[in-house]
């Protein structure tokens, strides 16, 4: 369609021509336009499409893009370039981005802005600023161009490259120079706050001097004219019917339960108190000394009014700040900050963490709830949060926690969801093991956005375990030397590969693992997935394969010409997989794909959802628990039955999550799970309705078998389960597979 216009606009022009070349030169501009207006026009319809499908099909509420970068894409993201490369998902004016205002949860750029005309990049920024959600965050990498210029007047040459670009094509060329102290003003300027400059992180850094600046936009704060009152018009993001009242008091009923296990204490501090309502609440429900701290003398008045009609002596109330506790060391025994963290700025939050951990005793719990990042209904938050947010934020402080949990509405409040999590003061991280773990898989790519699962369970089991571990991303980093570097650096004593990828990678180090091996570093692979594998010899490579099924040992045994093969399916995480208190909105529940491999699993679920009501879900991972909880039954379907304990991680997770889990028989299965007590199998189509008819109407049965379920999951099926096993293989203390039914540990 573009080439006709441009055809036609020529060929117009040649009727004007008369020798005059500017008749030509207008016409092709006009051809930009139209075509420009056609692309970007494309781009709205395809990407709000995409937006849309996002948005249903998975856990996230948000878009996350990356601008430029040329051929390499970023999984999760929506690639953006202004010309055709194979990672683009579509192509389009980076300064005009089709995309709703306030949808965008983080912007990542590389190695872009120095090729935009300056003043062109200032709009540009005014464009990202207002696609961002207020909280949202920009990432910008650029030359340095401070240390390409000394580096160049020392004599090297190619930091000419640096200050001009290396005209390869058209727009390679460097339009401006910036250092972190120029482009931190312009993001000031441009109403980005908590501007900090980090270390670099794409594959440039390698080759010449770069700058990488983090910001997030300010709530409250807009460069561009828009009040917060006509930002939250204009999303209508509260109803009027929704007071703050409203939600103080849907929040206290919704978190007494977790409060019990923080209060029942001697002396309980309230961080963030407020008026004091919650806090009353708690005095009169605990024999112990509530303390609450607040920074607000109106707040605290209105508090004191409270406790003094309650008549309650156990409770006091200080202005304070939280940056700053007038306390001493380890002088409470348990704490709450609810609805609190939000209102402080990121760069903050970590002040806020180190009082907590030196106000607190050992092992204290503290409950902490916030919105989840689309419950915005206050102008004073400073930070927005989901599930992995704040699980990145907890381990970034070094806390641990017993669970973090989505609450979730299904009314018409739904935006107003929250998170909670019950936080230990105690270090996410102690070394207390000699053996060094050096784990190449997916566990950067993967982690905060699959919480609990394959990559994300094994990273904090090795921590709860207290190894040693170096994490290496081989699909995030796919600099073989820059691994091989780390890994010699770090000197492991077992290389634990999880990823076929590493096969690869093993044989391009095949020097160095032979080396490592002699002095007495093991390598293991576990693999989990059901391949026929080709003929490789491994064995100077790997010492120990595991295995996600047992029927397919024998093979791999031959084709990869390793004695030492064991079956270790994957596992669950109780911390994110458990049972949660939620009302059933379905009938069956399904979190997978339905692709061609799955036709009989698609067959089938066809056929239910015509009688029952049926829910499909795919990437919903960090809301796991959530999904399970709502289903009556959860329904699971493997493509293949016919290898010997051959099961999905699916298994291990719903049962986990304390799901009444109904399952195609495979054969073995009988040794990981009782028939009508930890699940239900069926083997014909038959038997399969009259299965989900007969237990949607015996639910206190489904209920029995779902708290049998998640009791066997914690107990025998969890990542550390598996760890433990592998480790003691590695050891040579078994040979056995400790998650068997008959089997105890």
């Amino acid at each position: 369609m573009i080439k006709n216009i441009k055809m036609k606009l020529f060929q117009k022009a040649k009727q004007y021509l008369y020798g005059n070349f500017i008749y030509i030169r207008q016409a092709y501009r006009f051809y930009q336009y139209v075509s420009d207006k056609i692309r970007q026009l494309y781009g709205i319809i395809i990407i709000r499409f995409k937006y849309n499908k996002h948005r249903l099909s998975t856990d996230e509420n948000f878009l996350k893009l990356h601008i430029g970068f040329g051929d390499i894409k970023f999984k999760g993201y929506i690639n953006i370039d202004f010309r055709k490369t194979a990672a683009a998902d579509f192509v389009c004016n980076i300064a005009k981005l089709p995309f709703p205002d306030n949808s965008v949860e983080i912007i990542e750029t590389y190695h872009v802005i120095e090729h935009l005309p300056h003043q062109y990049f200032i709009e540009t920024i005014k464009n990202w600023w207002n696609k961002l959600i207020p909280g949202g965050k920009l990432v910008i990498e650029c030359p340095d161009f401070d240390k390409a210029v000394l580096e160049y007047l020392s004599g090297s040459d190619m930091r000419l490259y640096n200050i001009f670009g290396r005209h390869r094509f058209q727009g390679d060329a460097h339009s401006w120079g910036y250092n972190f102290s120029r482009l931190s003003t312009l993001l000031d300027n441009s109403g980005f706050k908590g501007i900090r400059q980090c270390i670099p992180q794409d594959y440039h850094r390698l080759e010449e001097p770069c700058i990488r600046v983090e910001a997030y936009k300010s709530i409250n704060t807009d460069p561009f004219g828009n009040s917060d009152a006509q930002w939250l018009e204009r999303k209508n993001r509260r109803p009027e019917t929704l007071t703050l009242e409203w939600r103080k008091n849907y929040i206290h009923s919704k978190i007494l339960n977790e409060l019990k296990q923080v209060l029942f204490k001697e002396k309980t501090i309230s961080l963030g108190c407020g008026s004091g309502e919650l806090e009353v609440l708690s005095a009169s429900s605990s024999t112990g000394l509530v303390t609450g701290v607040d920074i607000s003398r109106e707040a605290l008045a209105i508090a004191v009014k409270h406790k003094v009609s309650e008549n309650l002596n156990n409770i006091n109330f200080l202005k304070a700040s939280i940056f700053d506790l007038p306390f001493h060391d380890n002088g409470f025994d348990g704490g709450y900050a609810v609805e609190v963290i939000e209102y402080i700025e990121p760069e903050l939050i970590p002040r806020f963490f180190s009082e907590i951990k030196r106000i607190l005793e050992p092992n204290a719990r503290l409950l902490i709830t916030v919105p989840n990042k689309n419950a915005y209904y206050d102008p004073d938050h400073r930070t927005f949060f989901t599930k992995g947010t704040l699980t990145q934020l907890i381990d970034s402080v070094n806390l641990s926690f017993d669970w973090i949990d989505y609450e979730e509405r299904s009314d018409k409040y739904r935006r107003y969801d929250m998170l909670k999590a019950m936080v230990v003061n105690k270090p996410g991280f102690q070394v207390l093991k000699k053996t060094k773990i050096c784990a190449v898989g997916a566990y950067e790519l993967y982690g905060y956005s699959q919480l609990g699962f394959h990559w994300d369970g094994q990273s904090r089991g090795f921590k709860e375990l207290g190894y040693e571990t170096l994490l290496l991303d081989i699909r995030k980093d796919v600099n073989y030397e820059n691994l091989r570097k780390k890994i010699i650096d770090f000197q492991p004593d077992i290389i634990w590969c999880g990823l076929k990828d590493c096969l690869d990678f093993l044989q391009w180090m095949k020097k160095d693992i032979i080396d490592l091996r002699k002095k007495g570093t093991k390598v293991i692979y576990w693999f989990c997935d059901l391949r026929t594998p080709g003929k490789s010899d491994l064995k100077e490579l790997i010492d120990i394969m595991f295995l996600s099924n047992s029927g397919q040992i024998d093979i791999y045994r031959k084709s990869y010409n390793i004695e030492n093969v064991f079956y270790m399916p994957q596992a669950c995480t109780p911390a994110f997989m458990h049972r949660m208190d939620m009302e059933e909105t379905c009938d069956i529940g399904h979190a997978g794909t339905l692709d061609r491999i799955h036709a009989n699993r698609k067959k089938l679920l066809k056929k239910i959802s015509k009688k029952y009501k049926v829910v499909i879900k795919d990437q919903v991972r960090n809301n796991i628990s959530n999904f399970y909880s709502q289903s009556g039954i959860v329904f699971g379907s493997n493509p293949d039955q016919s290898a010997y304990l051959c099961t999905s991680n699916r298994l291990f997770v719903a049962m986990g999550c304390g799901a009444f889990y109904l399952c195609e028989w495979f054969p073995g299965i009988e040794k990981l799970a009782q028939n009508h007590e930890h699940l239900v199998w069926f083997k014909t189509e038959k038997e399969l309705f009259d299965l989900i008819s007969y237990y949607l109407e015996h639910k206190q049965e489904r209920e029995k078998i779902r708290e049998n379920a998640q009791i066997l999951a914690h107990s025998k099926h969890t990542y550390i389960n598996r760890i433990k096993n592998m480790i003691d293989i590695i050891e040579g203390k078994t040979e056995k597979f400790y998650g068997f039914l008959e089997t105890r540990e």
